[in-house]
């Protein structure tokens, strides 16, 4: 403890799968992505067991202020995942199949990379892709993930 740890680490099949998807098809992508949105629902579910036993006294009270820091980070970085992988979705749809064939607006490119305000079309997709994660993250309060609706 007395010396400071190493940073984190990112291990993320999903993404380099995503990242090589041109060797695949626009829906190999997006089974990709949805499998990341499951994954999310999935890890949060544990978190926030965790904080549902310590906010009952379960468990051992003297780390619930340390425990708390952890669950913190482990929600938001959930909900960024989960951000990241409804905003992917939603450009990864207008895709054609042949992912090799797909064609980024540089607006959106530059957005993305911060490198300028984003464009009007840009704009309405992030906030479409903002509107499915509350659907995910509830808003003021402990910050959640919604369990998975099965669509028939």
């Amino acid at each position: 403890m007395v010396q400071p740890g190493n940073g984190p680490v990112l291990e993320f099949e999903q993404l380099i799968k995503i990242n090589y998807g041109d060797a695949g098809t626009r829906d190999g992508v997006l089974a990709n992505l949805e499998a990341t949105l499951a994954w999310v629902r999935e890890q949060n579910a544990g978190n926030l067991e965790a904080a549902r036993l310590s906010r009952a006294g379960h468990g051992l009270p003297q780390r619930a202020a340390l425990n708390h820091l952890t669950g913190r980070f482990l929600t938001d970085h959930y909900l960024t995942v989960a951000r990241w992988a409804q905003w992917a979705s939603e450009l990864v749809r207008d895709w054609p199949e042949d992912v090799s064939k797909a064609v980024i607006d540089p607006a959106t490119a530059d957005e993305g990379y911060g490198w300028r305000s984003s464009s009007t079309k840009s704009q309405a997709r992030c906030r479409r892709a903002e509107q499915r994660a509350r659907q995910l993250d509830p808003g003021p309060g402990p910050r959640r993930l919604r369990p998975a609706r099965h669509r028939s």
